[in-house]
């Protein structure tokens, strides 16, 4: 059986790797879920006890993460995937706050990971795109979210403006 993966998020790789930084008990949530008795669905997969398996397998078979007894830990090259900003694992954020700001960017070719990289947070954020390159949503965005777009040089790339849903609709 093949997931079902939600567009604009992240996959399971990333969900699953996640899940080790961002949990506070990990592994048990992991045996849970291997074990059929973690029922909800997590992270926008129907995700059964053997495709788990089979993704933790993959990620030890590939060096992000290794297993000491039954309990599972990211590899130092599993951390720095998390850390990486093109390989966010970010959780799409409540879209309830007023629309107030437009992100204009003009991203260059030869960047156009970031490009997505961008387009899949501005979507995470609840921003919704007018055109390719001009989007609206909420406001401010976060000073990491910024750091980020600085520390991947492509914040000179964007124009931040504020406005309301009625000067734009």
């Amino acid at each position: 059986m093949k997931t079902k993966r939600r567009p604009g998020r992240p996959n399971l790789t990333d969900d699953v790797l996640s899940l080790l930084v961002d949990y506070r008990a990990p592994s048990r949530i992991l045996y849970r879920m291997l074990n059929g008795s973690y029922q909800r669905e997590w992270s926008g997969y129907d995700l059964s006890p053997e495709v788990l398996r089979a993704t933790l397998s993959r990620l030890k078979k590939i060096g992000l993460l290794e297993q000491d007894d039954s309990l599972w830990q990211l590899t130092k090259r599993g951390l720095a995937r998390i850390k990486d900003p093109l390989n966010s694992h970010r959780k799409a954020l409540p879209a309830s706050e007023e629309k107030n700001m437009i992100v204009m960017f003009d991203i260059p070719e030869r960047d156009k990971k970031k490009r997505a990289w961008l387009r899949a947070e501005l979507a995470l954020r609840g921003f919704t795109m007018l055109q390719k390159s001009v989007w609206f949503g909420p406001g401010p965005l976060p000073k990491e979210f910024i750091k980020n777009l600085d520390t991947m040089r492509i914040l000179h790339c964007l124009r931040f403006f504020t406005a309301k849903e009625s000067d734009i609709a």
